[in-house]
């Protein structure tokens, strides 16, 4: 998901003012699996890329609606497994 070299991108106090999440529920998102290991510099600093970021305000969209966390993280690692993940496999059709 990191789309930058880790000195470059936004540090996690500029990631919680951009987006309203405290530094204690990004890392917190981290270590639950519902972002991606996080570029670090090399004072093992993070940087957050803009897709880190996009993804952050979409993970506190989710939160807002009362999505409980396991259910995040379901979609969090359907995400990760990349495109075509929502395909029905065979038996799954709606006939």
């Amino acid at each position: 998901m990191n789309d930058h070299a880790p000195a470059d991108g936004l540090s996690i106090a500029d990631v919680a003012a951009a987006t309203g999440a405290t530094a204690h529920t990004l890392r917190y998102y981290e270590r639950a699996g519902l972002i991606q290991p996080i570029g670090r510099t090399s004072a093992n600093r993070r940087r957050y890329s803009p897709s880190d970021v996009a993804w952050v305000e979409f993970l506190l969209r989710l939160r807002a609606t009362g999505m409980p966390i396991a259910r995040m993280q379901q979609y969090a690692a359907l995400r990760a497994q990349g495109p075509g993940t929502g395909t029905p496999t065979e038996g799954e059709h709606d006939d």
